[in-house]
C-alpha cells in the first residue's frame, strides 16, 4: 500500500511519468486519487492524458478510417488529430478511448455476478468500486479532456459493461471487513489489513475516518488499548455526554447493542431507544451514524413497511438508524423479522430494476418519544419480534445541558473508537447482547395498547358493515369520548386514521371532508365532544 505522502505533486508542464502512475494506481484512498487527477486537470487546463492519447491516436487511428478518408489525408499533408477524431463514428471513438485506458490500467470495470445491468468502475488497484453513471463523465473528462463528449458516453458505457470482470456477490462488501480510507479493518480479529493483502474482495464505499497513515497508527494504538482493556472510556466525549442519561442497566443494554455494529456477527437485533423530547436521542443517533455513514440507512419505518420500494435503500447496508415520531404504530412486523435476520437474504423490489437480494441487517436502532404500538402481541410473528427487540430508556438529568452542534464537535474517529469499545464489551459478554427481560418488554408494550383497535371492537356507539359510512371527525369524536370513559390517552387523529386503514376500513375525502367506509354510528350524534376535547387539551 502506497502512502499519500509518497506521491509527488503533479508537474504543471508535463503529464505524469510512468512511475507516478504506478504510485497513483496503488493509492488506498480513491477520493485522494480523484482529487489528484482533478488538481492535475486544473493546473494543466486540459485532460492530464490528452497529449499521450494524441500519440496513441496517431498510431491507431488510420486503422479505423476509410480508404477515401486516408487518400484525402495523404493528399492534404499534415492533418490535425482533432480533424481525424471528428471523422470517426462515435462507437469507434469510444472503443479507442476505452482501449487506451484499459491498456494503461487506470480504469477497470467490474460486474456483480452475471447481471450486466449492474456494474462499477474502479480506479487503479484500490478495490473501491464507483458508479459509472455518476462518476463516469467527470473521470473521463479529467483524463482525456477535449476528446470526451456526452454523445459518446453511451458507447463507452456499453463497452465497459461488455468487458467487465465478473465477481460473485459475496466478493462485494464482505460482512467481516470494513473499508477504511487507507486500509481494511478485519472485524474477526480487529486487525488492519493492507490493500494488497485483502485478496479479491471489493467495496462500494470507504469510511470517512482514518484517512492517512498517522490516523491509522492512532487507530492501531486505540485497538490495542481496547483489546487489552486499557482504553479509558471516561475520556471519550461520547461517553462523557451520554453516560449520565442512562441507568446502569440501560447503559449496558445500549453499549452491548451498539457493539453489534463492529462485531463479526449479525445479532438479529432491533433496539428501540425511548426518551422524552430533547433528551438527546437524535444527537446520539447522529453521532453513531457519523463514522459509518456509508453502511447506514435512515429510511423512515413507515416507508420501509408500507411503501412498495421502501426496502430498496437498505440494500448493501449493515445498520438501520432512524428517529421516528411519537405514537408509532408498527404494522407488518413479519417484514421487520425478515430484515433483522429471520433469513439470510430478503428479496427486494426496486424502481425500474429487477429484484435484488438484501442481506439481513446486523442491527436496527430507532429513537422514539414513547414505546411503539404493536398490533400483534400474541402471534408467533410478534413473538419472533420480541426475541429481536431491545428497549432502552434514555432520560435527561435535571442538571444536563444540551450542547448545540454536539455531533459536529465530536470527531468521527472518536465516535469510531467508542463503537470499538462497545464491541469489546459485547465480546467480553460472549457476544450476547444484554437486554431487558422479555416479560418486561411485553409489559411495556401492553401499556401502549392500540386503543383505536379496541374501540372498534368494544364501543357500543358504532356499528360495522360494508354499507355503513361516517364522517371521520364524528368517528374520531366517538373514539375520544370512549377514551375519556376508559381513562386512557387517545391517539392523534392521523394515527387513528392509519389504524382504520390497517383494519381494512376505507378513508376518502368528499368536498374536503374525510369519510370512513365500513363503519357507522349506532348512538346519538357526538360531534361536539371533539370540540370539547380539543378545548380541554388546549387549556391544559
Amino acid at each position: 500500500m502506497v502512502d499519500s505522502k509518497e506521491i509527488k505533486p503533479l508537474r504543471v508542464e508535463v503529464e505524469f511519468v510512468e512511475t507516478d502512475w504506478e504510485n497513483w494506481k496503488r493509492l488506498a484512498d480513491f477520493e485522494l486519487q480523484y482529487r489528484i487527477i482533478q488538481e492535475g486537470y486544473q493546473k494543466l487546463e486540459r485532460g492530464i492524458l490528452e497529449r499521450e492519447f494524441e500519440d496513441y491516436l496517431g498510431r491507431e487511428i488510420n486503422r479505423y478510417l476509410s480508404p477515401e478518408q486516408l487518400k484525402k489525408i495523404n493528399n492534404s499533408g499534415n492533418t490535425p488529430i482533432d480533424y481525424l477524431w471528428n471523422k470517426l463514428k462515435p462507437n469507434i471513438r469510444a472503443e479507442l478511448m476505452v482501449r487506451f485506458l484499459l491498456k494503461k490500467r487506470l480504469i477497470s470495470s467490474v460486474s456483480i455476478s452475471k447481471n450486466k445491468k449492474e456494474y462499477y468502475v474502479m480506479y487503479g488497484f484500490n478495490n473501491v468500486l464507483v458508479d459509472m453513471e455518476t462518476w463516469g463523465h467527470d473521470i473521463l473528462t479529467l483524463f482525456l479532456g477535449r476528446f470526451v463528449s456526452t454523445s459518446m458516453l453511451k458507447d463507452v458505457d456499453r463497452i465497459f459493461r461488455a468487458t467487465a470482470k465478473l465477481i460473485p456477490e459475496e466478493k462485494l462488501n464482505p460482512r467481516n471487513m470494513i473499508r477504511l480510507r487507507g486500509a481494511v479493518l478485519d472485524l474477526t480479529n480487529l486487525s488492519l489489513v493492507k490493500l494488497e493483502d485483502v485478496g479479491d474482495y471489493f467495496f462500494d464505499y470507504a469510511m470517512p475516518v482514518f484517512t492517512n497513515s498517522t490516523n491509522l497508527d492512532e487507530l492501531k494504538l486505540a485497538i490495542h488499548d481496547i483489546q487489552e482493556d486499557r482504553y479509558d472510556i471516561r475520556l471519550n466525549k461520547v461517553y462523557q455526554f451520554f453516560r449520565p442519561r442512562f441507568s446502569d442497566e440501560d447503559w449496558e443494554y445500549l453499549v452491548t447493542g451498539l457493539g453489534v455494529i463492529l462485531s463479526p456477527y449479525r445479532d438479529k437485533l432491533l433496539m428501540i431507544i425511548v426518551g422524552e423530547p430533547h433528551s438527546g436521542k437524535s444527537t446520539l443517533l447522529s453521532l453513531i451514524r457519523k463514522p459509518i455513514e456509508p453502511l447506514v440507512s435512515s429510511v423512515s419505518l413507515s416507508d420501509m413497511l408500507r411503501y412498495e420500494f421502501g426496502l430498496e435503500p437498505l440494500i448493501g447496508k449493515y445498520v438501520w438508524i432512524s428517529s421516528e415520531k411519537s405514537e408509532l404504530y408498527i404494522t407488518r412486523i413479519h417484514i421487520l423479522n425478515l430484515i433483522f435476520g429471520e433469513s439470510d437474504t430478503v428479496e427486494v423490489a426496486r424502481k425500474h430494476k429487477s429484484h435484488a437480494k438484501l442481506t439481513s441487517l446486523k442491527l436496527g436502532i430507532m429513537g422514539v418519544n414513547d414505546p411503539p404500538i404493536i398490533e400483534e402481541k400474541v402471534t408467533g410473528t410478534a413473538d419472533a419480534l420480541l426475541e429481536r427487540l431491545s428497549i432502552v430508556t434514555m432520560t435527561k438529568p435535571e442538571d444536563a445541558v444540551n450542547i448545540k452542534n454536539l455531533a459536529e464537535m465530536i470527531s468521527a474517529e472518536e465516535v469510531f473508537n467508542f463503537l470499538l469499545w462497545c464491541r469489546r464489551q459485547l465480546e467480553k459478554n460472549d457476544w450476547k447482547v444484554k437486554k431487558l427481560p422479555k416479560e418486561d418488554i411485553v409489559n411495556i408494550l401492553r401499556e401502549t395498547t392500540n386503543t383505536a383497535s379496541v374501540f372498534l371492537e368494544e364501543s357500543p356507539d358504532i356499528i360495522t358493515g360494508k354499507d355503513y359510512r361516517i364522517e371521520g371527525q364524528t368517528l374520531y369524536a366517538l373514539y375520544v369520548k370512549w377514551c375519556s370513559q376508559k381513562g386512557v390517552k387517545p391517539m392523534s387523529r392521523n394515527l387513528f386514521y392509519a389504524v382504520l386503514r390497517e383494519k381494512g376500513l376505507e378513508t376518502y375525502k368528499r368536498q374536503g371532508v374525510v369519510w370512513v367506509k365500513g363503519v357507522g354510528q349506532a348512538s346519538k350524534d357526538t360531534k361536539n365532544d371533539l370540540a370539547k376535547y380539543e378545548l380541554t387539551r388546549f387549556e391544559s
